[in-house]
This record gives structure tokens, C-alpha cells and sequence, in this order.
């Protein structure tokens, strides 16, 4: 057994108890020697849970100090409330300077400075606003937070305000597009400054939860901020949503080596394919798009551009991926497009494909899950087969007696298959 083999199944023997934690470390340090040692899974774990307490502490202790200055506000003059409002921040500046300075690389210094300054920003902003009497909207005060708190995103380079900086623009593209009728511009400037900080993120192979998060809130607010750009509603933008979807779905095989926050994209892309065609489905929606005549105008273009984005995506994934490579997903934008175009003539024929394909992807899930002893993928083909199921049972004027027969059924088939893939999986 080679030296690479061996160290793989140094976890497997600790959990099945042939040696112990401390030999399989021993072990790691012969083989791996201690420049190149990874650190074990129970250190990844301490690690992680250190991280998140430090944020978790670093987010009460700005809290109580809210509290306490609160308590005595109304009594203290407003040169000291200005500097009280201040001071949280050059607190959380000290603390995000101590450790780069003497805490380099330590998380729970790095995330937990980080969102007390973050947070600190936030509130100083909205106190020096209320005393001053300085107008604005909510809006106003979600790009003033975000464009100071950007920083925090590359230095000391913290996933948790990053993920705090995309819901902020994001909120605030919202309230722009929603209260005052404009595009949200700032928000695709903003966006493509914080792309490289994700990107480093995003490819962190030491932090794959924060790479996974971070990958899940960059393609969300991607997705509602493309949506954001059109003009009115038109049942071609669905054509879009899944050209942007399927785009997502490609992100793990635009590098050689996939990058943990890609896979989290993916998934991403892949709900909102199968939220895409769950709706084609539906003799209602297929109704409407017939019903419409208007013509989409600008929508148009938006949906031109995300097409063209997803042809770029498949193209630069073409060297490393081909069609129907670990699934149909990434080719759901042609499916989606094509369903479209069937149900201006014929919306019950799109009905029709749209369950059948739901029914067949649900069913290879199923099969493919089953035979790797996957819970998650089998659950995934189980979710395929019944939502349709029980949607359409919705949607039709059947009593109660066949839709509670339906339930019974499908919540026997997910206990069974179940069941036995956790058979399956305990070792003889």
C-alpha cells in the first residue's frame, strides 16, 4: 500500500476503533512529516467550532455594550454620544489590528474582530445619522455599511462580512429597484469589487465551509440582482433564470481542481433548474405563458445577455466536461428553452414533458443514489418524484381520500428506501 493509500484510511481505522487518535497522528507525522502535515479531522472540527464561538462571542459582547450605553442614552449631551458612538469602532480596529499583528491566521481572531467591527460600523452609522438628523433612507444607510465594511472582506480577509457585504448590497439593489424604480448600478459595482475577495474564498481549501457559504450567497445575490434588471415581468425570462442557472451549474469544471465553494454554486443552479421545470409542469403557469401577448422588450436583452453567459460558461467548461457529465443539469437551460417555446402552441404538451422529465430525473436519482448508498441523492430523486406528485394532486379537484393515500404512499416509499440504504451502509 503506498504511503498516500495508507493515510487516507487513517480515519476510517480511528472510527472503527483499531487505533487511536494519537497513532493515526503519529502515523501522519512519519509519512507526512511535520512541514506537510494536514491537520486531522478532529482538529478541522476544534478549529471550526472555535471560529464560530469567537463570532458568536465577538456578536454578544458588541450586543452588551449596546445595551449599556442604551440604558443612559437620553441622558448624556451630544458630544459624548457622538464620541460613545465612535468608540465600538476603534475598539473593533484594535481588536482586528491585535490579530493580524500577534494572532496572524488564528479564525476565531480573524472572524470574530472582523464582525465586531463590522457590526460596530453599522450601528455607529445609524446613531450618527439619528443625532445629526442626516435624512436618508434604509437604503442610504445598506450602501454606506457595506462600502466601509468591504474592507474587512480582503483584510484580514473574513467570510463571515463577506457574506454580511452580499446581503447588504443585495438588500439594497431591492429596496432601489422596488421603493425608487431604478436600476441597482451600485449594486454590479459593488459586486465586482468584492469578486476577487470571493474568489480566494471560494477556492480556500483549508475553510470549505466558509468557501461553501460563501459560493451559495455569491450565486443568490448574483441571481436576484440579474433579476433585478429587467424591466416587467415576461414569461421569457424563465428562459434566462435557467440560462443563469445552468451557468452556476458549470462553475466546478471551469479549473482543473474543483474548488469547495463551486460545488455550493452548483447546487444552487441545479434548485433553480428544478424549481424551473417543476413550473413548466403546471398546466396553470403553461396557461399563462400562452395567455400573454405582450412583447417582452428589454426583457429581451436581459435574457440575450444571460444566455449568452451560459454559452461562455459551457464553452470554458468544455475542455474538462462533457455532455451529461455527472448529470443533465448543466444542459437544463436547452430543456427550459425548449419547453417555453412548445407551450405557445401547446401548454398541455409542456405540461406533459416537463412531468415526465421531473418523474425520470427523480427515478435516475433514485437509482444512482441506491447504488452508491447515497441517503442525500436518493432523498433528492424521492423530493422528484413527489413534489410533482402531489402538486398536480393540488392542482385537480380529487377528494381528500386520494390525496391522503397519496401521502401514505410516498412517505412508505421514502421509510423503505431509506431503511435500507441504512443497512446498507452498516458494515457486516
Amino acid at each position: 500500500m503506498s504511503h498516500d493509500a495508507l493515510l487516507a484510511t487513517l480515519p476510517d481505522l480511528v472510527a472503527q476503533g483499531l487505533i487511536t487518535a494519537e497513532q493515526a497522528q503519529r502515523i501522519r507525522t512519519h509519512y507526512s512529516g511535520p512541514g506537510t502535515l494536514e491537520p486531522a479531522p478532529d482538529d478541522r472540527r476544534s478549529q471550526r467550532l472555535t471560529a464560530v464561538l469567537g463570532t458568536i462571542g465577538a456578536g454578544l459582547i458588541g450586543l452588551g455594550l449596546v445595551l449599556l450605553v442604551a440604558h443612559n442614552w437620553d441622558g448624556l449631551p451630544r458630544s459624548a454620544r457622538t464620541l460613545l458612538a465612535f468608540v465600538p469602532v476603534l475598539a473593533g480596529q484594535a481588536v482586528v489590528a491585535f490579530g493580524l499583528w500577534r494572532r496572524p491566521g488564528r479564525t476565531a481572531w480573524t472572524e470574530g474582530g472582523s464582525v465586531f467591527l463590522a457590526a460596530a460600523v453599522g450601528a455607529c452609522l445609524a446613531l450618527i445619522a439619528q443625532l445629526y438628523h442626516l435624512g436618508g433612507d434604509l437604503g442610504d444607510l445598506l450602501l454606506a455599511w457595506a462600502v466601509l465594511i468591504l474592507g474587512l472582506c480582503y483584510v484580514p480577509g473574513s467570510a463571515v462580512v463577506g457574506l454580511a457585504f452580499l446581503g447588504l448590497i443585495t438588500w439594497q439593489a431591492v429596496l432601489v429597484r422596488m421603493e425608487q424604480d431604478t436600476l441597482p448600478w451600485l449594486w454590479l459595482l459593488l459586486l465586482a469589487a468584492f469578486v476577487p475577495a470571493a474568489l480566494q474564498r471560494i477556492r480556500d481549501t483549508d475553510r470549505r465551509v466558509a468557501a461553501a457559504w460563501t459560493g451559495s450567497f455569491l450565486a443568490l445575490s448574483i441571481a436576484v440582482g440579474a433579476h433585478l434588471f429587467l424591466s416587467d415581468w415576461h414569461p421569457v425570462v424563465v428562459v434566462g433564470t435557467a440560462a443563469l442557472a445552468s451557468a452556476f451549474t458549470l462553475t466546478p469544471w471551469w479549473t482543473s481542481a474543483p474548488a469547495p465553494g463551486t460545488r455550493a454554486m452548483r447546487r444552487v443552479g441545479e434548485v433553480m433548474l428544478l424549481w424551473l421545470l417543476l413550473l413548466m409542469g403546471s398546466f396553470t403557469v403553461v396557461d399563462a405563458v400562452q395567455d400573454t401577448d405582450d412583447r417582452p422588450g428589454a426583457d429581451a436583452f436581459v435574457v440575450a445577455v444571460l444566455v449568452l453567459l451560459a454559452l461562455g460558461a459551457y464553452a470554458l467548461a468544455w475542455k474538462r466536461r462533457r455532455p451529461f457529465t455527472e448529470g443533465p443539469m448543466p444542459e437544463g437551460f436547452v430543456v427550459i428553452a425548449a419547453l417555453y417555446a412548445i407551450s405557445l402552441a401547446a401548454p398541455w404538451i409542456t405540461a406533459l414533458l416537463a412531468n415526465g422529465l421531473t418523474l425520470a430525473l427523480g427515478v435516475w436519482h433514485v437509482r444512482e443514489g441506491t447504488h452508491a448508498t447515497s441517503l442525500r441523492r436518493t432523498n433528492l430523486g424521492l423530493l422528484l418524484i413527489a413534489v410533482p406528485v402531489l402538486w398536480r394532486f393540488f392542482e385537480v379537484d380529487l377528494s381528500f381520500v386520494w390525496r391522503g393515500l397519496a401521502f401514505i404512499a410516498i412517505g412508505i416509499a421514502f421509510l423503505l428506501l431509506n431503511l435500507r440504504l441504512l443497512r446498507a451502509r452498516k458494515p457486516h
